[in-house]
């Protein structure tokens, strides 16, 4: 039998608000460089939404979480 991984209930949960904060000192540079962008541009291609989505849900940003995070992250160009 393998390893048996256990889902840690009293872990601290991440918000939509920790993010940008951790992404600085935490996250591995290919994110830092998709959150730099998508702060720079406005937006990310479909490709770095999905790399970075998966990466945030892999730290424990849930659902509703990352929802409130990418409606924030998104701007309009010349808005």
């Amino acid at each position: 039998n393998g390893p048996q991984y256990k889902i840690n209930k009293n872990k601290s949960r991440i918000t939509h608000k920790d993010v940008n904060k951790l992404s600085n000192i935490h996250f591995p540079l290919c994110m830092q460089s998709s959150l730099e962008h998508m702060k720079n541009d406005g937006h990310l291609k479909h490709g770095g939404r999905m790399h970075l989505g998966l990466f945030l849900k892999g730290i424990g940003l849930s659902l509703s979480e990352a929802m409130i995070y990418w409606r924030n992250s998104f701007t309009k160009i010349g808005a």
